[in-house]
């Protein structure tokens, strides 16, 4: 609550501050603004350009009227301007710092290589700026404004810039800090008393939990209370600082008016003094009539003039024209009078706005947190009651489970529930610890003892399983566990522990250990049955093999070379333990329709006829039909049946094509079509390694073999070599 307080009271008041100071700057900064550029109206951008060390009048007449302007206006520093030199280099024209009271200096023109960089940008841009921060140099704290001298081209030829002591303004902040600080200590030291006196009320005694409730319950938020009025006020002086800022925007806003109003009055007799001199004769009626506009103008000398040219009827030009420059200077000073009126209008109204909003965010925030925290409080009072009740609950619920509860220290049980006394049977007016050294099995009485020593002595958690004498012939099982409770502000350290009669569920456990034992056994057995089964399965697949080869002498070795080219292929691409063992089984019997197939056409040396050729084509769906409703078979029919089928439709048994051609029956393909050509048959010679992989590579560009399975191949190759040696191997 202290902290909602200060929270709320510090943050609305750093926001008020800081909004003060930072008008309080900006409004000096821009009147300082303001002064530079009326005091430039008065300099002569040309002047600037031709004054020059030899041109002594003018220096002096501009320096005097600078020196008059700084005398004039208070805190002002020093005026000085600057201007382009040759080769754009910056030169200080006129400074109000150097004494020119006696002799002028040995140099008017002084060169300023390091020139502000918001100079710079006036030069460059035409438009006046202001120092952001104050520069602190020997003479004290000062900021400066720059003010362009701009010509009738609208080229900026000089700046003029004022220095402005700002000592003043940071005496003024440092006091305005220090009355924050004051004021922020005030805000946390009644906060703090008001926190204490409400705390206090919200605890004094049950009497003020309704009070409480009734407060926290309503659907209002402490419109009641005298906390709400506190926040509420805050929120009020806030709104009205905001008020008084809008007020205070509306006087500016009423001064811009005016200002305009002054304006069109001063163009308008801008236009009648511009109609008269465009006259050849002046009338002294219209003469009179100016006069007396002058006059209410506020331009008495121009009143003067023209009432003594409308009698004379001679020289009222010359004092017409110079009441067009002193209007043409006037009009100007009037804008920039606006411009600051609307500056410091924006400036206003946008920090008053951006304070007001967070101040009322703050105070309804406030109000929320100190809701919730009395709510909190609430909620603390009655779970104080709830835990009262739950410990009457925890003792009767302690008191009757089926559990036994018991503390231990210094070598003893302190206390137990009767529960406990159930267990051990423990007789009336005896010694806990006796009851469990009469009824603990001797066996398992010193374990018992040693874990309750080393959970004192450690501090630690402890189980254990122990037996116990429940009658003179049943012996029961039971697991204690505890854990030390070390609370010393409450008074607790001892360890609390509990009993379990375990004994059925020890019997189920030895009754499941048995039944695991014997599952095991069996899987054993089954593991082992399982070994000899593919065992049997490989001798068989092999013996397949072997049978197919045993009629083909030219093919030996064939199914097993096939096998092994399938399987670095199948490694080499990532494939699965399953589809490894599918691969295997299936171009180990590849060929095993070959069985089917008459010896004298599978052994002929000549050309087949076609009739002869069509027998031969019909081996895989021999081979396919011979191992179908084989279980173990089954997932090497496709390699069996389509190892002669081609990407381009062309093969047989079924004309397969493209993606209707599995990958491990691409493999097989590949590797099946490699060793026949690297293999002598009945009716050629074997091939070389390089022409065979370049024949591979051409059916691949053809579309009949896999192009990528060609490739992993040669690489296969390349690397490992050939599973045979050329003039060795009769079947080469």
């Amino acid at each position: 609550m202290l902290a909602a307080f200060g929270l709320v009271g510090s943050c609305a008041t750093i926001a008020v501050v800081s909004v003060s100071l930072d008008k309080y700057e900006d409004d000096s900064r821009n009147e300082l603004l303001t002064l530079s550029k009326v005091i430039a109206l008065e300099l002569s951008p040309e002047e600037q350009l031709r004054l020059s060390r030899s041109d002594k009048l003018t220096y002096g007449r501009l320096d005097s009227f600078l020196v008059r302007a700084q005398r004039q206006v208070g805190s002002v520093r020093r005026i000085f301007t600057v201007r382009r030199g040759s080769r754009g280099a910056y030169e200080t024209a006129l400074d109000t710092s150097v004494d020119t009271s006696k002799a002028l200096p040995p140099s008017i023109l002084v060169p300023t290589p390091g020139l502000d960089r918001r100079a710079k940008n006036v030069f460059d841009s035409g438009i006046g700026d202001v120092d952001e921060a104050i520069v602190t140099d020997r003479l004290g704290p000062y900021f400066t404004a720059y003010a362009p001298l701009v010509d009738s081209s609208g080229h900026v030829q000089a700046i003029l810039g004022v220095d402005r002591d700002a000592a003043e303004i940071t005496s003024h902040i440092e006091s305005v800090r220090r009355a924050t600080v004051i004021a922020i200590a005030m805000v946390l030291l009644l906060g703090g008393v008001f926190s204490l006196i409400i705390v206090r009320q919200l605890v004094r005694s049950a009497q003020s939990e309704a009070w409480l409730r009734g407060v926290t319950s309503s659907k209002r938020i402490f419109r009641a209370t005298i906390l709400e009025l506190v926040l509420a006020g805050l929120a009020l002086a806030v709104l009205s600082l905001g008020v008084e800022s809008q007020v205070q925007i509306g006087e500016l806003r009423l001064e811009e008016s005016r200002s305009l109003d002054r304006s069109k009055a001063l163009d308008q007799f801008h236009s009648r003094i511009e109609r008269v001199l465009r006259e050849p004769k002046a009338d002294p009626g219209g003469l009179a009539l100016l006069a007396q506009a002058a006059g209410e103008g506020g331009f008495d000398w121009l009143s003067k003039s023209l009432s003594s040219s409308a009698q004379q009827r001679s020289g009222w030009q010359e004092p017409l024209w110079r009441g067009l420059i002193a209007l043409k200077r006037k009009t100007e000073v009037e804008r920039i009078t606006r411009e600051g009126l609307h500056l410091d209008m924006l400036a206003m109204d946008e920090r008053m706005t951006s304070a007001l909003v967070l101040a009322i965010l703050l105070s309804f925030g406030s109000m929320i947190l100190l809701r919730s925290m009395a709510k909190q409080q609430q909620e603390l009072l009655i779970a104080k009651h709830d835990s009262q009740r739950h410990q009457v609950a925890y003792e009767q619920v302690a008191t009757n489970l089926p559990i036994g509860f018991y503390t231990y220290r210094d070598n003893e049980v302190q206390d137990a529930n009767a529960m406990w006394d159930a267990m051990v049977t423990r007789i009336a007016g005896e010694n806990r610890m006796m009851a469990v050294e009469r009824t603990v099995i001797s066996d398992d009485l010193g374990r018992l003892q040693g874990a309750l020593k080393q959970a004192q002595d450690s501090r630690e958690s402890f189980q254990l399983q122990f037996r116990l004498k429940t009658t003179s012939t049943e012996i029961r099982t039971f697991e204690t566990r505890g854990s030390w409770i070390s609370k010393p502000e409450e008074g607790l350290d001892h360890l609390l522990g509990f009993f379990v009669d375990v004994t059925d569920l020890v019997r189920v456990q030895e009754e499941l250990e048995a039944r695991n034992s014997e599952i095991q056994a069996k899987n054993l057995m089954l593991s082992h049955a399982l070994s000899a089964l593919e065992e049997n399965l490989e001798a068989m697949v092999r013996g397949l093999a072997k049978a197919v080869e045993a009629k083909d002498p030219y093919t030996a070795g064939h199914s097993e070379r096939v096998m092994r080219y399938s399987m670095l292929i199948g490694k080499a691409l990532g494939f699965s333990a399953d589809q490894m063992r599918t691969l295997e089984r299936g171009t180990l019997i590849h060929d095993v329709g070959k069985i089917g197939i008459p010896d004298a056409v599978l052994n002929k040396s000549a050309h087949l006829d076609s009739g002869e050729l069509e027998v031969i084509k019909s081996h895989p769906m021999i081979g396919a039909q011979m191992v179908s409703g084989i279980p173990v078979f089954e997932d090497c029919i496709p390699i069996i049946q389509w190892h002669h089928e081609r990407l381009d439709g062309l093969g047989y048994p079924d004309g397969l094509s493209s993606e209707q051609i599995p990958d491990l029956v691409r493999i097989a393909t590949v590797a099946d079509v490699f060793d026949a050509l690297t293999s002598t048959r009945a009716y050629r010679a074997a091939l070389e390694i390089d022409e065979a992989i370049s024949i591979l590579r051409k059916d691949a560009k053809t579309g009949i073999l896999d192009g990528r399975i060609v490739e992993v191949l040669a690489d296969i190759v390349e690397r490992e070599g050939v599973f045979w040696s050329p003039g060795k191997d009769k079947a080469a």
